[in-house]
């Protein structure tokens, strides 16, 4: 009898030992914390978790998914290297549209409202262009600024009072 309850005991931590495995994963943030109740490690970022509750507490498990962001498009105008700022934003009145240096003969810029409509275009030839905005309602803007037929960067603009 002796032989048997212990061949059970042996028999039962074996397979809690083959049962318990934990997911392995490269996290990109966590830890260990430990305290009078015992410690648990964790990691941030779960994207599919489920979560046990018991007399003993509350543990949540999870699945790590790597999140990887990926900005797509291509440089289609290599030879324009122009900085462009639109400040201040939000707006009261006008902004200034700044450029690091003088923009070609060939920059304008065209400010629309919500609905697409073209409010104000002008071509800019310096390189600290003010736009006067008080006459417009407290709404959002968009401001495209073009090098020729290419646009070079687009704004949002918001107007309020």
């Amino acid at each position: 009898m002796k032989k048997k309850f212990t061949l059970l005991i042996f028999f039962v931590v074996a397979l809690h030992t083959q049962l318990s495995q934990a997911q392995q994963g490269t996290v990109s943030a966590g830890g260990d914390a430990t305290g009078s109740g015992g410690s648990a490690s964790y990691s941030t970022g779960l994207v599919t978790y489920t979560t046990l509750t018991g007399s003993g507490g509350v543990a949540t498990g999870g699945i790590q998914q790597p999140y990887e962001i990926y900005v797509l498009g291509t440089d289609d105008f290599e030879s324009i290297r122009l900085s462009v700022m639109v400040y201040p934003n939000p707006t009261a009145s006008r902004i200034n549209l700044s450029f690091e240096s003088l923009p070609d003969a060939n920059t304008r810029f065209e400010l629309f409202d919500l609905n697409g409509k073209l409010l104000q275009e002008q071509k800019v030839t310096l390189t600290e262009t003010q736009i006067d905005m008080a006459h417009l309602p407290s709404t959002m803007y968009f401001l495209k600024v073009y090098a020729g037929n290419k646009t070079v960067k687009n704004f949002k603009i918001l107007k309020r009072d």
